[in-house]
């Protein structure tokens, strides 16, 4: 397992944001399907990991970085996202938890969010999202399944 986030970022491209109106230049959250799934802005094809910056850093990205790795070429043309902001994360999946219900950052990356990857397929329309749950964790079965959707 990689242990510096920085080498794992780089090992496959990924980008580092951590304000939420980057990640809006994609995703327009004010627009939602009827499924609740954000409208598309952007026409290229994208990998997001959001990861608690409290837990190990790279535990997400290794997992997304080892399923890359088996097939890098096919993943040359999708852009990579890597966020562990809290804030950021907060706006983008839980916008009505207010700062009135958490006591401070650490609690509310503990207890109300959780590592997630994300895909971005615009030619398909498609926006999915594979997120940790409570006490379970995202398999690598997950990741294959969500980047399936990538190339549909």
């Amino acid at each position: 397992m990689v242990n510096n986030l920085v080498v794992a970022m780089n090992e496959f491209g990924f980008n580092y944001i951590n304000h939420f109106e980057k990640i809006s230049k994609l995703l327009s959250f004010s627009i939602l399907d009827a499924e609740g799934t954000p409208q598309i802005k952007t026409n290229d094809k994208y990998i997001l990991v959001f990861d608690n910056s409290s837990y190990n850093e790279t535990y997400v990205l290794d997992l997304v970085n080892d399923f890359i790795r088996l097939n890098p070429t096919r993943y040359n043309e999708v852009k990579k996202i890597y966020c562990d902001d809290a804030q950021t994360r907060r706006q983008i999946f839980a916008p009505s938890l207010t700062p009135d219900k958490y006591v401070n950052i650490k609690d509310l990356e503990h207890n109300y969010l959780f590592p997630a990857v994300m895909i971005i397929n615009p030619q398909q329309n498609r926006v999915a999202v594979v997120q940790e749950q409570m006490q379970t964790m995202i398999l690598t079965d997950n990741i294959k399944f969500l980047f399936g959707y990538l190339f549909q």
